[in-house]
């Protein structure tokens, strides 16, 4: 050995205490490497799963909002865009109480326009015949109910359980609404008038023989299909 002790070398030799414990060191930043880029994959995971619950939540809240506003609208008197209606429909039949009783069976309709609607000259329209509506006004998104016995030239016997319509007409007598139950037939009186309404099977009704009532699912929104009408039996008046 010299007068002077010799510079030190860079990193330990191998085998010596100074090299395993730098191999310790190497391993454990390895493995915190590895740590954080699981945990930036978890991060960005966390952050997808969050968008995507976000965007569902989003859509449902849209589609609830779209099938469920105008009913909103209308009970809650609150000031909002229009309900969401079929091709030029202004106003809709939104239930149709099917009677044993004759005397015992009703229909309502809805206006679906900004503005209040004098029925002046409007008809509603069984299989057979058209009767004239009263001379009512229903205001804005608001709803009429109409006995339908009480109407001059209804027919007799009522609404037929199994196969018959419900039709509306304007004071133009333009078809305005109209459901089917039941397999419509050429030789409906007012077949032609609503042709273009009727649906081939119509809506099943679920017993003929007993009271029958026809309802949308959601009021103020039509997609003129037998799916938008909910219907029961036995229910009362």
């Amino acid at each position: 050995m010299g007068l002077f002790p010799s510079e030190p070398r860079a990193g330990a030799e191998p085998g010596s205490p100074g090299a395993t414990v730098e191999a310790q060191l190497r391993a454990h930043e390895a493995r915190l490497a590895r740590l954080e880029r699981i945990y930036a994959r978890y991060q960005a995971g966390r952050r997808i799963s969050v968008l995507l619950v976000l965007l569902l939540f989003g859509a449902s809240a849209a589609y609830v909002w779209l099938v469920y506003g105008p009913v909103l609208l209308n009970r809650g008197g609150l000031a909002s865009s229009s309900p969401v209606p079929g091709a030029a429909t202004t106003v809709e039949i939104t239930d149709v109480y099917n009677a044993v009783n004759p005397a015992d069976e009703w229909f309502q309709l809805y206006n679906m326009t900004h503005s209040d609607l004098t029925l002046a000259g409007w008809q509603i329209c069984p299989r057979a015949t058209c009767v004239a509506l009263p001379t009512t006004t229903i205001p804005a998104f608001s709803l009429a109910k109409f006995q339908a016995s009480a109407l001059p030239g209804w027919p007799a016997a009522g609404l037929d359980g199994a196969r018959d319509m419900l039709g509306l007409k304007d004071d133009q007598g333009r078809p305005v609404d109209c459901l089917n139950w039941g397999a419509p037939s050429a030789t409906w009186a007012n077949a032609g008038t609503f042709q273009s309404m009727l649906w081939p099977a119509g809506i099943p009704p679920p017993n003929p023989g007993t009271n029958q009532a026809f309802s949308r699912q959601a009021i103020g929104y039509d997609t003129n299909q037998p799916s938008d009408w909910l219907v029961t039996a036995n229910k009362s008046p």
